[in-house]
């Protein structure tokens, strides 16, 4: 954060805490809906660098019911997705 990028060591270390926590969850597969949800999320939207990631995620947690929690303002364009918003704690 704060414009360095985490070494692949750190970025490692914190993937594997995140899927050992046990509010963490696994999902094998998407569910039907996933697909439809992902287009209408990118359809007629300018391309960004973040766009298909951050539309592939926002269409499964939608899928899903799932709320994603994330420091990423940019998640608030997706309509209809439940967004918990984290903030750095000296902001």
């Amino acid at each position: 954060m704060n414009g360095t990028p985490v070494t692949p060591t750190e970025a490692l270390g914190a993937w594997g805490r995140l899927g050992n926590d046990p509010r963490s969850v696994h999902v094998e597969a998407e569910p039907a809906i996933h697909e439809s949800r992902f287009i209408s999320l990118v359809s007629g939207r300018e391309s960004t660098p973040n766009l298909w990631t951050d539309a592939w995620l926002a269409a499964l947690a939608m899928s899903l019911d799932y709320e994603i929690t994330t420091f990423d303002r940019g998640f608030k364009s997706f309509r209809g997705l439940r967004l918990r918003l984290l903030s750095m704690a000296d902001k």
